[in-house]
């Protein structure tokens, strides 16, 4: 049964997308994804990790079927990881989680001015339609 903290694992279509559990749950899983729960690695770490280009990369060598790409429990188990003492791995969360935030915000803040932007169009093209406004001379 999946409890917070373990790993859901894609091992069809969109394969090698990871999913780390945070909050106890109960759901049903599909023979489509994998449950991983590990003692050596935080939940964060390994999410982080199973989603990292070197791991996806790999995960596309060994991907099996010419229609449905798919990967056999047998060959994620297989997967080399690196696995830094728990206290590293903590820092390396809390390092990406920095980065994503300061990304996240700037994301955020374009998004937030693309909409005023998209506003200020529509509301411009109103004022033309309706005569409150005159297209300038050049």
């Amino acid at each position: 049964m999946p409890s917070r903290g373990d790993i859901l694992y894609s091992r069809n279509a969109s394969v090698g997308s990871a999913c780390l559990i945070k909050e106890d749950k109960q759901f049903c899983m599909g023979q489509d994804v994998c449950l991983i729960r590990s003692q050596k690695y935080s939940g964060n770490y390994l999410e982080h990790l199973l989603n990292s280009d070197f791991i996806l990369k790999e995960v596309e060598r060994i991907l099996i079927g010419a229609t449905i790409r798919r990967i056999n429990i047998s060959e994620i188990k297989e997967l080399k990881i690196i696995c830094p003492p728990i206290r590293l791995q903590k820092i390396i969360c809390e390092t990406i989680s920095k980065s994503t935030r300061k990304i996240d915000l700037a994301i955020s803040k374009s998004q937030q001015e693309i909409t005023a932007i998209k506003e200020y169009r529509e509301a411009l093209i109103t004022d033309l339609v309706t005569g409150k406004r005159s297209i300038p001379k050049t």
